[in-house]
């Protein structure tokens, strides 16, 4: 703890508060983290442990031996654009293949999966080639075009149960960055000081 004069009060370090002063502190700090002082630089954290959640759902090459801060992203494919409230959407754009997303159920008759990011959603096509499928086999037409319907049905939702689990991931960056224990760290890395009652002292 500190004097200030000349107005003569004293400032305390959270480690000097009391229990409840201490929890009022981090309870305050914490609102701003996720108000006030939320930045451009909380939503590129949230934005890239939500692509790199996207790269190991999709087995993205070599992505293991990036951090999830300094990964350059899959390549051909951007994320641009997400909601972890309202809408709930993960928006991308570029194209998914075999080299970019192994993981993926690719089958034969299975080209690609383009991406087009619309305004709360990301528009899927699974491009398909009927002649890939078992060219030595002769079928009839429609049974064809039901089998490439059904293995571009299975393709689309292993690629939005990926974008699924890059929103859980997202939600749980946003409550980590605007929880107590977060706001506990920033406190003392920091070295905020408060008034006796757990008000920051600024």
């Amino acid at each position: 703890m500190r004097q200030i004069t000349p107005d003569e009060f004293t400032v305390y370090s959270l480690d000097e508060l009391e229990p409840d002063a201490q929890e009022k502190a981090i309870e305050g700090i914490a609102e701003k983290l996720g108000g006030d002082w939320w930045d451009s630089s909380d939503i590129d954290d949230i934005a890239s442990v939500m692509a790199y959640t996207l790269a190991n759902e999709f087995d993205t090459p070599e992505h293991g031996k990036w951090g999830v801060a300094d990964f350059p992203g899959i390549d051909g494919v951007t994320l641009e654009s997400w909601d972890l409230d309202r809408g709930s959407y993960v928006g991308l754009r570029g194209t998914l293949t075999r080299e970019n997303a192994p993981a993926l159920p690719w089958a034969d008759g299975v080209v690609e999966v383009g991406l087009t990011s619309r305004r709360d959603y990301t528009e899927i096509d699974v491009v398909t080639d009927e002649d890939e499928l078992d060219p030595e086999q002769e079928r009839d037409l429609t049974v064809v075009r039901e089998e490439c319907k059904a293995l571009a049905d299975t393709v689309q939702a292993a690629v939005e149960a990926a974008m699924q689990a890059a929103l859980r991931d997202g939600r749980a960056e946003l409550e980590y960055k605007t929880g107590a224990e977060y706001a506990k760290g920033f406190i003392e890395s920091n070295e905020y000081e408060f008034l006796e009652d757990g008000t920051l002292y600024a």
